[in-house]
């Protein structure tokens, strides 16, 4: 542990390995996620136990701290209330890997609701990844507000693993782009921006999705669609 940038948070990480298995968790996390410890052990040291409590379990720590950062060993408590919970929900059993996982993702017992809320069809397993790759409960939520519906907990992941944020999707639909997610997934995998649609827009091409992923593999920048346009070409 160490002092982080951000006021109320500490860089956190964590190792855990088992026989042909090791796992590296870091980030920084809040304060308020730890029991029992003392902020000003950064700086004065010594010997701290305490606990780093989340929905899917706890790592009960200890260890010493000196010269502004702490090290040490853990033990880890799953949270049986919250596997129940997650069982009422319909999703199967999560084995301690999968809970530590969720631990260190931050899953909330909120957030597999709101999975199972929006009928993703999503197991234990998909969770843990939706967990992994960044997806959040409001980023369900907006695109599902911007018209995006009847996707899979797949198609979440695909579109957080390809960077596709809900500020581009809204720039798609403001330009007239009502794409199925796979080609709004294919835009981003060829490095389509929202200022190169906006700058095709602007120079007055209304291409297909298809033609634009052809124009960004062949290289086509804002640039050279504006000398184009300036010579009076269109692109085909």
């Amino acid at each position: 542990m160490e002092h982080s940038d951000q006021s109320g948070l500490v860089h956190f990480e964590v190792e855990r390995s088992s026989p042909g298995h090791r796992s590296s968790h870091s980030s920084d996390v809040a304060l308020s996620r730890f029991r029992g410890f003392n902020v000003e052990l950064l700086s004065r040291g010594g010997t701290a136990n305490f606990d780093y409590v989340a929905d899917p379990g706890a790592l009960h720590c200890q260890g010493t701290f000196s010269s502004g950062s702490g090290s040490g060993s853990f033990t880890f408590a799953p949270n049986q209330e919250f596997v129940g919970n997650l069982k009422k929900l319909g999703y199967d059993a999560p084995d301690e890997d999968q809970l530590f996982q969720m631990l260190m993702m931050g899953t909330t017992l909120e957030f597999a609701r709101a999975v199972h809320d929006a009928g993703l069809g999503a197991d234990t397993g998909k969770l843990v990844e939706m967990g992994i790759h960044g997806v959040t409960a409001d980023f369900l939520r907006e695109v599902a507000q911007l018209g995006y519906r009847g996707l899979s907990a797949q198609d979440f992941i695909d579109l957080k693993i390809h960077g596709v944020t809900t500020g581009f999707l809204r720039s798609l639909k403001s330009f007239g782009y009502d794409l199925p997610v796979r080609e709004v997934i294919e835009l981003r995998i060829h490095g389509v921006s929202t200022e190169f649609i906006a700058d095709l827009k602007q120079a007055g091409y209304n291409l297909r999705a298809q033609q634009i992923v052809e124009l960004a593999i062949h290289g086509a920048t804002s640039d050279y669609i504006r000398e184009l346009r300036g010579y009076g070409l269109n692109v085909p």
